[in-house]
């Protein structure tokens, strides 16, 4: 996702969602910028059009400070949606392009269990997930967790991120010293 501002305008980024769509419509001058792809809103928007990222994606353009986890995620019965992909957490974890184009997960999610599929009309076709679908979905902002959805699904935290405790202090460590080194010319 990226926002960038050119003269009295900025160009927003993001994975196709309907529920941004609906939202960042909502802001006056919204127009669709088909040869970028992009969202074009007035610059003083900016915030706003962030906002809507977050209540959506569970992030937004700046970078994400918070806590990342893996899950488990269990659907409890059938489901679909129909013209589009699944979408959880802020991104797609299931799409199928078409009736007949099967169904495929998305980035960072792994199919551990269960049917996913493709189905309904050529017109208004589906991608579908069967009761009992177990998908496990990696790097989630826990803030994302709280980002609403439609589906009947049962939520596991697992495996708590792996650590690199050698790398972490020897970052911090060059960090120090360069802090040290800026102390030193802001005092000269």
């Amino acid at each position: 996702m990226k926002i960038t501002v050119e003269n009295a305008r900025a160009k927003v980024f993001t994975p196709y969602n309907k529920e941004f769509v609906a939202k960042i419509k909502m802001i006056g001058g919204a127009k669709w910028e088909a040869a970028e792809k992009c969202w074009s809103i007035p610059k003083e928007e900016v915030e706003t059009a962030r906002a809507y990222m977050v209540d959506v994606y569970g992030m937004s353009d700046l970078p994400d400070t918070s806590e990342r986890i893996n899950v488990e995620v269990t659907f409890n019965k059938d489901d679909y949606e129909r013209c589009e992909g699944i979408s959880l957490f802020g991104r797609t974890v299931i799409r199928a392009f078409g009736r007949d184009s099967g169904a495929r997960v998305g980035k960072d999610v792994t199919l551990v269990s269960g049917n996913i599929s493709s189905g309904g009309s050529m017109k208004n076709w589906e991608t579908q997930v069967s009761a009992g679908t177990v998908l496990r979905i990696r790097n989630v902002s826990r803030k994302a967790l709280e980002i609403p959805h439609c589906y009947d699904i049962t939520v596991t935290e697992i495996g708590a991120p792996e650590i690199d405790r050698e790398a972490l202090l020897a970052e911090r460590e060059r960090l120090l010293a360069r802090i040290a080194e800026i102390d030193a010319q802001l005092n000269a």
